[in-house]
């Protein structure tokens, strides 16, 4: 099949000789892909909405040896509550980034695409740090990268009520998400637990979620 069709997330977009963009997409039906969108980045470029980083598009793609080439690339979404605010960029940035290093390419994964089309739409409601690290726990069981036994070791930083948070955390439906609350000290204890965790199991440091800042838990 040399040309088709997918409806993918731009996960990462980075620039390729004069005036191309090479792109890493997650489809709902062919997973990661990793595709060429020639002259994308003249201003005139009739593929340049569609190819932006976290726009949601249709895609018509022709696949390569090593890269799909993009023919056309109509938008369906381009988050724009993402651009702006430099805490919800951060969050897209970690879950894009997190996406990318669970998976492999063109192996279908329907419902980590589905999780986090959901998470870039909540990221507009939810706490960053609460969306990102669900997104994170959730991510990791589907790929048998978490452990339900790992907030329970001894050697696990995290007080009870933490505990009982990572549980509820990795249980709750992300659309209710925005209905959890949690203190300052969970979240300090749990986020860089998490972090810590995906980075020892995929063996990789995950540098946008080593981008810190200071974030005010709701009262």
């Amino acid at each position: 099949m040399a040309v088709f069709q997918a409806d993918a997330l731009v996960l990462r977009s980075r620039e390729y000789g004069e005036a191309d963009r090479i792109l890493t997409l997650f489809s709902r039906e062919y997973g990661k892909i990793e595709a060429v969108a020639k002259g994308v980045r003249r201003p005139a470029s009739k593929q340049r909405g569609g190819t932006q980083l976290f726009t949601y598009a249709d895609f018509l793609l022709h696949r390569g040896r090593t890269l799909a080439t993009v023919q056309q690339a109509q938008p369906r979404e381009s988050f724009p509550h993402l651009w702006g605010d430099w805490e919800k960029s951060r969050a897209a940035a970690i879950m894009a980034e997190l996406l990318d290093a669970v998976t492999v390419r063109e192996e279908p994964a329907a419902e980590l695409f589905r999780l986090t089309l959901a998470g870039f739409f909540l990221i507009a409601a939810v706490e960053p740090d609460l969306l990102i690290t669900a997104y994170a726990l959730k991510t990791l069981e589907a790929q048998g990268h978490w452990s339900a036994a790992a907030s329970d070791s001894p050697d696990a930083p995290l007080g009870p009520g933490s505990r009982a948070m990572l549980r509820r955390l990795l249980l709750t439906p992300p659309e209710q998400l925005d209905r959890l609350r949690w203190s300052r000290e969970m979240r300090d204890e749990i986020v860089p637990f998490v972090r810590r965790w995906a980075e020892t199991r995929l063996e990789r440091r995950l540098a946008a979620w080593n981008l810190t800042i200071e974030i005010p838990c709701r009262p």
